[in-house]
């Protein structure tokens, strides 16, 4: 190794243990907390809503969503939100709707951020009419006690928590990248769909049709059932167990079946490329 090289390398040594110290001398500043870092502005809008509106709509961009009950009557949005990307909250023709706004300049999409906007919905217990949330880049978490005559869920990277809804008519959950949990739910029919990400279902009971399809993902099963199911995967195993008796129709390219014996009842129909489907009866 040449002279100059070595000069070089100690230069170079030198300069990131000056960076490194730097750094952790900042981060002590800041207490170690990342989200001081966030080089965009973010600031919090409540709106209370007064109105009567029996539908819900959400669609937004890279906000989390969540759902709460209210400790009282009244519903209230906290939108923890970007500066030049807010939202609107308003009720038109009895749907509460909250839009997002964007407004931001081409440079002011250029910035690290390390904090996440986030709109929280507080709702009076009740049934409610139609609820649509659509995300682009964002979480959905919509917890127990509410209930819905219809339910419309989709995100394109992010995850999907539904738990405790009761849903006279129909779910629709939709996810691109992305998992999804739905647990202790009933409906007439639940259509869901992704490309990559897991699907993990328990005490979910659809009175008609249970259809569920992944690119690359599991699909898993808890206690569940439905009238008739139809449920694949492409790459990604097919395991739980349902409630009552199904005539099984299986396949699976490369991987292990392992199902209960036609005996009667609904169809199951269950298809998998590469993986495992394994169900068994409660």
């Amino acid at each position: 190794m040449s002279k100059k090289t070595k000069v070089w390398l100690i230069l170079a040594a030198t300069l990131m243990g000056i960076g490194c110290i730097a750094f952790a001398g900042v981060m002590t500043v800041l207490h170690w907390d990342f989200t001081n870092l966030t080089t965009h502005k973010f600031e919090t809008s409540e709106f209370v809503i007064s109105e009567e509106y029996h539908n819900i709509s959400v669609s937004t961009k890279t906000a989390n969503i969540v759902f709460l009950p209210s400790e009282n009557a009244e519903t209230t949005v906290i939108c923890y939100e970007q500066q030049n990307m807010t939202h609107a909250v308003s009720v038109k023709d009895g749907t509460l709707q909250i839009q997002v706004e964007d407004t931001r300049k081409w440079y002011e999409y250029i910035g690290i951020s390390f904090r996440c906007p986030k709109i929280t919905v507080y709702l009076p217990q009740g049934e409610y009419n139609a609820l649509s949330v659509k995300s682009i880049t964002g979480n959905i978490e919509i917890p127990k006690d509410f209930a819905f005559q219809s339910v419309d869920l989709s995100v394109s990277t992010g995850d999907i928590s539904v738990s405790g809804v009761t849903c006279s008519g129909d779910v629709a959950v939709y996810v691109t990248t992305g998992n999804a949990t739905i647990t202790d739910l009933q409906c007439k029919n639940l259509t869901t769909a992704g490309t990559t990400g897991d699907l993990y279902m328990r005490n979910v009971v659809a009175a008609q049709m249970f259809s569920a399809e992944r690119n690359t993902g599991d699909i898993t099963l808890e206690r569940c059932d439905a009238t008739e199911l139809y449920l694949k995967t492409t790459t990604g195993h097919v395991t739980g167990s349902l409630l009552s008796q199904k005539v099984f129709t299986v396949s699976a390219t490369t991987g292990h079946i392992e199902v209960p014996q036609n005996t009667g009842g609904g169809k199951c129909e269950i298809h998998t490329t590469t993986g495992n489907i394994k169900i068994t009866l409660e």
